[in-house]
């Protein structure tokens, strides 16, 4: 999972490495259609019923809100501060508690209010609001943020109806296909030498990370890997650093810090519900 982490951090950091010349639509169809191909032999496999879900419109509803979750998210890392784009992104789970609660009825125990509360107020030092207003690309990432929170709620119904191959080809390939509009219509061919060589690294990251995650939740319990998940930080910080010379200031460290603290606090909930259903 560790391996995970440092693939998609990598990525965000060579995906802000083409920030002014290439844009985030672009990197984003590239990256899916790179996992695309990857996909090839599940398609040869399962045939044209991998593109058949039981529950298209709510597949269809995931797969456009990875595309605004996929292109705000990288959108925000090559426009601001890395590290400060990644903590906003890790209040997507908070995200899918709210919805989850609100449109699925699960119940929320004092510790996930605790640490909903503890996140947000994260994220409002993280994005730091003033008498000018928020940051516009604050704000995009937020809008990343929850998208991929909405999806996070959508999944224990769509894993209750669906297969893994279906998951993963359907989300995919739909995502290529809503983003090939938008991507071509804004298409700056890529320069010789680390352009293409860029893009060619994110999709191929993006595969590697996918397979590393799957790989760890098939041979490790899903409440020991998500503390893993707090290792893109120092990872984005490093990158951030060394690449863009990047070093967030008293309050992205603090906003940092208390957005980590509400996902323990989450995390430390779940468990005790898990064990003592």
């Amino acid at each position: 999972m560790i391996g995970c982490m440092a693939c998609f951090t990598l990525l965000a950091a060579i995906a802000k490495t083409l920030a002014g010349h290439i844009g985030a639509l672009e990197i984003a169809f590239v990256r899916v259609t790179i996992g695309c191909l990857f996909l090839t032999p599940f398609i040869v496999r399962y045939g044209l019923a991998i593109l058949r879900p039981n529950r298209p419109w709510l597949s269809w509803a995931r797969a456009l809100l990875g595309v605004g979750g996929m292109t705000f998210g990288m959108a925000s890392v090559m426009n601001m501060p890395m590290a400060n784009a990644i903590a906003i992104a890790f209040t997507a789970p908070f995200w899918t508690a709210v919805l989850a609660s609100a449109f699925l009825k699960e119940k929320l125990t004092r510790a996930t209010v605790l640490a909903l509360f503890l996140g947000f107020v994260g994220m409002l030092v993280v994005m730091r609001p003033s008498a000018e207003g928020i940051h516009a690309m604050a704000l995009v990432a937020l809008l990343g943020a929850i998208c991929n929170g909405a999806m996070g709620a959508m999944m224990p119904s769509l894993t209750r109806h669906e297969t893994q191959p279906v998951l993963l080809a359907h989300f995919n390939i739909v995502m290529a296909g809503l983003l090939a509009s938008p991507a071509l219509w804004t298409w700056i061919p890529p320069r010789w030498g680390w352009d293409l060589a860029a893009l060619l690294l994110i999709g191929l990251l993006a595969v590697v990370g996918q397979w590393m995650s799957l790989r760890a939740y098939q041979i490790t319990p899903a409440t020991t890997l998500a503390p893993v998940s707090y290792v893109q930080l120092p990872f984005a910080l490093f990158f951030g650093y060394v690449l863009f010379d990047e070093v967030p200031d008293l309050f992205g460290f603090g906003g940092m810090a208390v957005i980590a603290a509400a996902l323990a606090l989450s995390l430390r909930g779940e468990a005790r519900q898990y064990a003592g259903s």
